[in-house]
């Protein structure tokens, strides 16, 4: 006989991934998805500590640092993302991070800081 565990799944993350929601469904208590539509990576992180403060188990998935990231730069930018990690890890939960996602609508120099900032991430 298989034990599965159930733990819950949390999902943080900016308007990029407008659509999880629809696509991940999970009922365990603790579960859900924050949408913080033009969210900074500083206020992912504050959520993340936030909603994961009472959480013992389970998975958390990160995404955002798009927003601003021009300003913010890089090095501060996946500063951000290590604490968020860190914070949840001490928790002994498995933390998925998706990074910067690609905007269509971008310029060049854009496109080349959000590539290096996921290289840094990862």
């Amino acid at each position: 006989m298989t034990m599965v565990r159930r733990a819950p799944i949390r999902i943080i993350r900016d308007s990029m991934m407008k659509h999880a929601p629809r696509q991940v469904k999970c009922s365990f208590q603790g579960s859900g998805c924050t949408a913080l539509g033009g969210a900074k990576i500083q206020q992912v992180k504050k959520r993340v500590q936030k909603d994961c403060k009472d959480m013992e188990d389970g998975m958390l998935v990160i995404q955002g640092g798009g927003n601003e990231l021009e300003n913010i730069g890089c090095e501060a930018t996946v500063k951000e993302v290590v604490e968020a990690v860190k914070a949840v890890e001490e928790k002994k939960m498995c933390v998925v991070v998706v990074g910067v996602l690609r905007r269509p609508r971008e310029n060049t120099q854009y496109e080349n800081l959000r590539k290096e900032t996921n290289k840094r991430i990862f």
